[in-house]
C-alpha cells in the first residue's frame, strides 16, 4: 500500500504556469546571488557578508526544484491536491498520502538547503 502513496506523491500539484512563475523567480535569484557576490569582492567586503548569500541562493535553487518537481510545497504541508493539475488521484483525502506530500517537501526542503549551503561555502572561500 505504501508504494501506491509513494508513485502518488509524485503527482504534481501546480500547473504549467506556476511552475514557469517558480523557474523564473528562482533563476533571477541566483543571478542575483552571483551579482551580489562579485559586488562583495570588487568592493572589498568582509567575507562575512558572503555568508547572506545563502538566503537568496536556498529560496532561488527551491524555485527552480518546485518547477522542476512540478509541487508547491506550501500546498503539500497543507495536504492540497488540484483535482485541475493532478487528475483523478485515489486516497488523497488519507492521512497516508498528506504524509507523502509532506515528505516530499522536507526532502526538497533538505536538498535545496544543503545545495545553498555547499554554494554558499564556496562563495565564503573564493576570493
Amino acid at each position: 500500500m505504501e508504494s501506491q502513496y509513494r508513485y502518488r506523491g509524485l503527482v504534481c500539484n501546480i500547473g504549467p504556469g506556476e511552475r514557469r512563475h517558480r523557474l523564473i523567480f528562482g533563476v533571477v535569484l541566483i543571478q542575483l546571488s552571483i551579482v551580489a557576490w562579485a559586488l562583495m569582492l570588487a568592493f572589498g567586503l568582509d567575507q562575512l557578508w558572503r555568508l547572506s548569500l545563502q538566503v537568496p541562493l536556498w529560496l532561488g535553487l527551491m524555485g527552480i526544484g518546485q518547477a522542476h518537481y512540478q509541487i508547491c510545497v506550501g500546498f503539500d504541508f497543507i495536504g492540497k491536491v488540484d483535482p485541475a493539475v493532478a487528475g483523478d488521484v485515489v486516497g488523497h483525502d488519507s492521512p497516508a498520502f498528506r504524509r507523502a506530500l509532506r515528505l516530499r517537501s522536507l526532502k526538497l526542503l533538505a536538498g535545496t538547503g544543503a545545495g545553498a549551503a555547499l554554494l554558499t561555502t564556496l562563495a565564503y572561500a573564493i576570493g
